[in-house]
């Protein structure tokens, strides 16, 4: 039995696939490294830059109220609105990874930029004109800090593509394929301790009938110990072949091929899932 597990063909498939898991783990560790950048930028430059530009704002909005000046008080509220569309299309580029909403992010930030730009033209009280500079700063600096988080963004994304992606479906190609050969090898030693079990039958004599079915039990003691853990592995890897990550660890110890296949297995599963937890996650900072 175990030399059915050392056939040099899966012996060499489970090479492949651990250095393909290596790979994978490498540059996983790059996009986790990327996403954190990104993230960081968000929550400790960007997203308090936005809330203090929305408060400036805010405040000039209140004072033009208070003056009677409807129509400040409404440019103020629609510059403040495309600032907002602007961090809320960013966002929708960052969890979705379309184009079309950086395109959009850009366009609103610039029409920010130019609105702010044409208030401050137009005020003339000291304080609220301090007010609208120090926002057209603050969406000035918003601005440089978003382009930043998208070359991150970018540079995860071609990760994720030309590296995870390609890799992942390299690894669920050659899982199915070794599961393929393990399940034809589980057939194969259950075939054989049948075979094992019929040929003890049909001893005669007693004692080579009580040799024969010690034989016939050890062998298919053997055969259970390595086909019920090697079916684990096998429905693992057609699990996760088929894009299934919803199923427990398979938790194996040992260093044999089955252990080492299962560990695989493991380590693979989680990395997936990690990524396709990070793709799907809604993002709450806006």
């Amino acid at each position: 039995a175990h030399e059915t597990l050392k056939d040099p063909k899966r012996v060499e498939m489970l090479g492949e696939i651990g250095g393909s898991f290596e790979e994978y783990e490498r540059k996983f560790a790059e996009v986790v490294k990327l996403i954190d950048q990104r993230n960081g930028l968000i929550e400790s430059q960007m997203n308090p830059t936005a809330m203090r530009v929305n408060e400036l704002l805010e405040e000039v909005a209140k004072a033009a109220r208070a003056d009677g000046d409807a129509e400040l008080s409404y440019a103020v509220a629609a510059t403040n609105q495309q600032l907002q569309q602007a961090r809320i299309a960013f966002f929708k580029f960052l969890r979705k990874g379309e184009e079309k909403h950086l395109r959009e992010s850009e366009g609103y930030a610039k029409e920010s930029a130019r609105l702010i730009a044409e208030l401050e033209a137009q005020t003339r009280d000291p304080v609220r004109k301090a007010w609208v500079s120090e926002a057209g700063q603050g969406g000035a600096f918003y601005r440089a800090r978003m382009e930043r988080a998208e070359a991150i963004q970018q540079q995860r994304n071609v990760l994720v593509k030309e590296g995870l992606d390609q890799i992942g479906g390299a690894m669920t190609q050659a899982n199915a394929e070794l599961a393929s050969s393990l399940s034809r090898a589980k057939a194969e030693m259950s075939q054989r301790a049948e075979e094992v079990s019929r040929s003890a039958e049909k001893q005669t004599a007693l004692v080579a009938a009580v040799a024969a079915i010690v034989g016939g039990v050890v062998s298919l003691s053997l055969v259970t110990s390595i086909t019920r853990p090697l079916a684990r592995v096998v429905a693992a890897l057609q699990r996760i072949s088929a894009s299934d990550l919803t199923s427990p660890a398979l938790a194996m110890d040992g260093h044999d091929e089955i252990a080492t296949l299962g560990q695989a297995s493991d380590r693979m599963k989680d990395g997936r899932t990690k990524i396709m937890k990070e793709r799907s996650s809604t993002t709450n900072d806006v």
